[in-house]
């Protein structure tokens, strides 16, 4: 009877053991059926992720090249602006100095034409001198 029970035993052995490895090969299958459809889930949400990310930073970029846009429009018109007020300010300054230079001219003129007319009177008084002073010594 041994030998039967032996027979048994290993048949009833070899029999838990396909057991065994059949379920462990059904929950191997199971597993790796979860962990593909976990990883295609997280794939598609990190897909997803990107996606939004890039249409984050495509929007944020956009919306910065329109302020920046706009403050170079502002910068430019402040610059045309000033530009302008300095080109009449420059203007006037020089119109001031050309008035000044003109006035400095007349003025040195008059006072030129007036040193000439001293002169000449100097002159005429001593020549008028002169020829009175000769007519005492001629007579």
């Amino acid at each position: 009877m041994s030998d039967i029970s032996t027979i048994q035993a290993q048949k009833f052995r070899e029999s838990e053991v396909q057991r065994f490895h059949s379920e462990n090969k059904i929950l191997k299958d199971d597993h790796n059926r979860v962990i593909k459809n976990t990883i295609e889930k997280n794939e598609a949400a990190l897909g997803q992720l990107r996606k939004d990310y890039e249409k984050q930073v495509a929007g944020l970029q956009s919306e910065l090249e329109e302020k920046l846009m706009g403050i170079r429009q502002k910068h430019s018109g402040v610059y045309n602006t000033e530009k302008d007020r300095l080109d009449t300010e420059l203007q006037n300054l020089k119109k001031i100095h050309e008035d000044r230079v003109s006035e400095l001219k007349i003025g040195q003129q008059n006072e030129i034409q007036q040193i000439e007319e001293s002169h000449r009177d100097t002159l005429h008084n001593a020549q008028v001198k002169f020829q009175k002073e000769h007519m005492k010594y001629k007579t």
